[in-house]
């Protein structure tokens, strides 16, 4: 068998890559929308990310169409409509989306080179999603979550 043979996605394949670049280009215009309005010069740092445009150019190479971008969307006000907290929030959701989808896509494609696009894109946006967690915490704006029980402490109360 030829590994080097040009091998046609699935149909499990086109659709994860185009909800992976959907939600990615929904990620990149809330991103811009965000970074104009934000004020916090340190979460505007954070917000500054760029996603990789990976999708569209596998899509573009089997010769099928990528979904529209919405930057064309977001508008040019600098009115502050929603707090910096807020919107650090929608984009953690944004990121934690994104990363479960790379995690359906790799496991649903048996082509290593789509899994390493997967795998190496939901390795960066951990990296980010750790730095926009910190900056949370550091603002009070993250709690811890709750936790299991430590049994061996509370077995040594019981002594």
């Amino acid at each position: 068998m030829e590994t080097n043979a040009h091998v046609e996605l699935t149909s499990a394949e086109i659709s994860n890559l185009w909800t992976s670049y959907v939600q990615g280009t929904m990620m990149i215009c809330g991103l811009r929308y965000f970074l104009a309005k934000v004020e916090d010069p340190e979460i505007s740092g954070v917000l500054g990310y760029a996603l990789d445009k990976v999708f569209s150019s596998l899509l573009e190479e089997e010769h099928l169409p990528s979904p529209q971008t919405w930057d064309h969307t977001v508008m040019d006000s600098i009115v502050y409509t929603f707090s910096d907290k807020l919107m650090m929030f929608h984009i953690t959701a944004l990121i934690a989306s994104g990363i479960g989808q790379h995690g359906i896509a790799m496991s649903d494609s048996p082509r290593r080179d789509l899994g390493l696009h997967y795998l190496r894109l939901a390795g960066e946006i951990a990296k980010y999603s750790e730095y926009r967690a910190n900056i949370l915490i550091d603002k009070g704006w993250l709690e811890q979550p709750s936790i299991g029980v430590d049994r061996k402490t509370l077995a040594r109360k019981k002594d």
